[in-house]
């Protein structure tokens, strides 16, 4: 949802003041997602340049885990 990229978006520069000290503006509808991250637009508070942030899903880190976990699993079935 719109309200769950703005909190990544939040979280991805530290906090919420952080984030508005940076940016006037951000669009919560993606220009673009895949399965690591979506590209929302954004416009810079200084400069008032319009940009892309990238933002990557929350808990990759584990699904690459998990993901891992299981090519290992099929890999040795495989070899045996």
């Amino acid at each position: 949802t719109g309200q769950e990229a703005l909190d990544l978006a939040h979280t991805a520069f530290e906090s919420k003041e952080r984030f508005d000290e940076l940016f006037v503006d951000f669009d919560t509808k993606p220009l673009a997602a895949a399965s690591l991250g979506q590209v929302h637009k954004a416009l810079l508070r200084d400069s008032k340049e319009v940009v892309a942030i990238k933002l990557q899903r929350p808990f990759l880190r584990k699904i690459y885990d998990q993901d891992l976990a299981l090519m290992t699993k099929i890999a040795r079935i495989m070899d045996s």
